[in-house]
């Protein structure tokens, strides 16, 4: 009996994941709103040496302009992988293809524009 419990919560498990998570806005916070958008880019294995290094300098910058604690960048990176995890949870079966190939390559231009603003 127990063995049949637990095979049952492990089969709808993924099923009650997916379904808390579906319908989340983009964060609004700016770092884990960058966080975001390179998990989107993770998901699409859009990443080459030029966008990473990009992303780290944004990063970088919004941590030093803002001042951040090390617990505040835990959470917005946390954050940002929790919304980009439920966006591709929200895309279905093989959907993520057309999300790579419009919100995946408009981030793609974001990071490639090297327009680092200084306010970040």
């Amino acid at each position: 009996m127990k063995t049949l419990n637990l095979l049952l919560l492990l089969s709808h498990a993924p099923f009650c994941l997916a379904t808390e998570s579906i319908g989340l806005p983009p964060p609004v916070d700016p770092l884990s709103l960058l966080v975001y958008k390179m998990e989107v880019l993770n998901y699409c294995g859009l990443i080459d040496a030029e966008i990473n290094d990009d992303f780290k300098q944004r990063r970088d910058r919004m941590i030093l302009n803002q001042n951040l604690t090390a617990e505040e960048v835990q959470n917005a990176r946390m954050e940002g992988w929790k919304y980009g995890l439920a966006e591709w949870q929200n895309r279905g079966l093989g959907g993520f293809k057309n999300w790579c190939n419009t919100e995946g390559k408009e981030i793609v231009e974001y990071f490639r524009s090297n327009e680092i603003p200084d306010d970040s």
